[in-house]
């Protein structure tokens, strides 16, 4: 269901695309978001305006452009767009390729951030199941190049285990089973090629990522710079590579660099026997592209930020009603006092 979103993890990248955001996933919930009877969310509305109103006047944000999908269909769209046109100029969304609705409307396109609206509350949550659901939250959750946004009134706990955008929120919570803060890097290499490879490159101050997914593929390995720059490293274990398996790896190579990959190799045998000519290879290598080391990272890289939003204006609310129920109360009490003499 959630195969969008683990490619959106993936951090997708071409030679023309910006520098990519972390986190690539943002949990939003609407502390005092409620449904109407007319299925909308005035406050989760409120929430994503507000996000791109500050997502616009960010200057490192002026290239990326935007979208909004309603997970119930495109009516619930309809208030998020006209609320966002009255606060921002036509011309500067049409520049972001604005666009709201339900996943339909984005079939075949993407846009750099997208907002995911659930529009469901604590109290109006009934379970969506079946494979019309299923097709729709799945090109819903891969419309996102870079940052996928879910904005919600309903907590887990909330959602029936057959509820389809109870296995989005948990997505949210856990995107990777890897993705735990205690879990270190190197224990996702997968042979001692890897590891000593990736111990060469860690003890150098190099920023090295394992086990990358990449449209459907699997990159051993690659290496960050400033700047967005990027070496995908493949090592071929000799046993697991031969020459049966050399054309379909060529293969996915080949797809991965029209997608902006550039890519260095290296058979295990080579790095037993030549292991200082392969690092006197590699090494200049990643500083011709710009690849400095940046400070390596021993532990695997957060994926979702957790926001609360409204819990203020719920605060409000809730001294407003208790308010009126002292007024109430205290006109009770003037009733039944007993008349002046």
């Amino acid at each position: 269901m959630v195969g969008g979103l683990s490619d959106l993890t993936e951090r997708k990248q071409s030679k023309l695309h910006l520098e990519r955001l972390d986190p690539p996933l943002v949990d939003v919930f609407v502390a005092n978001g409620y449904r109407t009877a007319k299925s909308q969310n005035p406050p989760e509305a409120e929430f994503i305006a507000a996000e791109i109103e500050a997502i616009i006047r960010d200057p490192a944000m002026r290239h990326r452009t935007l979208g909004v999908v309603s997970l119930l269909g495109p009516e619930q769209a309809l208030s998020i767009d006209k609320l966002v046109r009255s606060r921002v100029e036509a011309a500067e969304l049409a520049r972001r390729n604005f666009a709201c609705g339900d996943a339909r409307i984005f079939q075949g396109s993407e846009r750099d951030i997208v907002f995911l609206r659930m529009v469901a509350d604590s109290r109006n949550h009934h379970a969506l199941s079946g494979l019309q659901y299923d097709q729709r939250f799945n090109v819903a959750a891969s419309r996102a190049r870079d940052r996928m946004y879910l904005v919600r009134s309903v907590r887990l706990e909330e959602l029936s285990t057959l509820d389809l955008r109870r296995t989005l929120v948990e997505h949210f919570a856990k995107p990777v089973e890897s993705n735990d803060e205690a879990g270190s890097l190197i224990a996702l290499c997968e042979s001692g090629f890897e590891r000593d490879v990736y111990t060469e490159l860690f003890n150098r101050g190099y920023r090295v990522i394992l086990q990358v997914p990449a449209a459907g593929y699997r990159i051993d390995m690659v290496v960050e710079g400033a700047d967005d720059r990027r070496l995908a490293i493949e090592l071929d274990g000799d046993e697991f590579h031969g020459p049966d398996r050399w054309a379909a790896d060529m293969g996915r190579q080949r797809v991965l660099e029209r997608a902006g990959w550039t890519f260095w190799r290296c058979f295990a045998s080579t790095w037993s026997l030549q292991r200082e000519t392969v690092l006197a290879e590699l090494l200049p290598q990643l500083s011709n592209m710009g690849i400095e080391p940046l400070g390596a990272l021993e532990r695997i890289p957060s994926l979702v930020e957790y926001r609360e939003w409204g819990r203020e204006a719920l605060a409000g609310r809730d001294d407003a009603v208790g308010g009126m129920l002292d007024e109430a109360v205290a006109g009770d009490a003037d009733d039944t006092r007993a008349p002046a003499v």
